[in-house]
């Protein structure tokens, strides 16, 4: 690649960042939020995001993928409320790990249900993710599955779509197995998909009817005098 198609690349790879991070904040409400790309794992850490660093090819997936997992960071940011997050948290690591993904799922899936082109945003990161994880090529239920599988169930009741095609075949192998035991949670999330408080109470009695918390472990996890707080 000649010199100026090179650094012409570079530039429009640097107005993409700079545009990607500039959509992050206005969708979040934070200006303070700081947008760093790299190869690190995307999420959010004190006031610090991290996304995907963007190649010089920067093709249409890769854009829309880049573009999903600061759409992600963005709306957990405005969306979810730390505090009341923390005081439902439940015991148990797989119990813990659901809790935490449908939440995720709840705050992206305002945004989705809002905005077409967020919806395919995050359609585009899930995807990603899941090839780089290989479940196109699992044919059996197991346990390292069932998060991410609740996870898309999740998405599919809140916002209609569908599970990207790299993960629809884990789905549907544990599909017949969550929806008999949380088919009516599913429906109660998605009439409090607004509302951090209802929809908690609908995840933690998910967790319950997947056998993963006793009705006791949940009413001892709430305390009625621990304060709440703001996002």
């Amino acid at each position: 690649m000649s010199a100026p198609n090179r650094n012409a690349d570079e530039a429009a790879v640097e107005t993409f960042k700079q545009s990607t991070a500039a959509t992050l904040r206005a969708m979040s409400h934070r200006d303070d939020l700081e947008v760093a790309f790299g190869a690190e794992p995307p999420g959010l850490s004190g006031n610090r995001a991290r996304v995907p660093q963007p190649t010089r090819n920067l093709t249409s997936t890769e854009v829309a993928h880049v573009r999903g997992e600061a759409d992600s960071i963005a709306l957990k940011v405005r969306h979810h409320n730390r505090q009341l997050h923390a005081k439902r948290m439940p015991q148990g690591q797989m119990a813990r790990s659901i809790y935490e993904a449908v939440e995720q799922t709840r705050c992206e899936s305002i945004g989705s249900n809002r905005m077409a082109g967020v919806q395919e945003n995050l359609t585009a990161a899930l995807e990603q993710r899941y090839r780089k994880k290989g479940f196109e090529r699992i044919t059996e239920r197991s346990d390292a599955t069932l998060v991410e599988v609740v996870r898309l169930m999740t998405r599919e009741a809140l916002t209609g779509v569908r599970p990207p095609a790299s993960a629809r075949h884990v789905v549907d192998l544990w599909r017949p197995f969550i929806e008999s035991r949380c088919g009516a949670d599913f429906r109660e999330m998605n009439r409090s998909v607004e509302d951090q408080e209802k929809f908690q109470h609908w995840v933690r009695q998910l967790i319950q009817d997947l056998d993963l918390e006793s009705a006791e472990e949940a009413e001892l996890e709430d305390d009625p005098n621990e304060e709440e707080g703001g996002e």
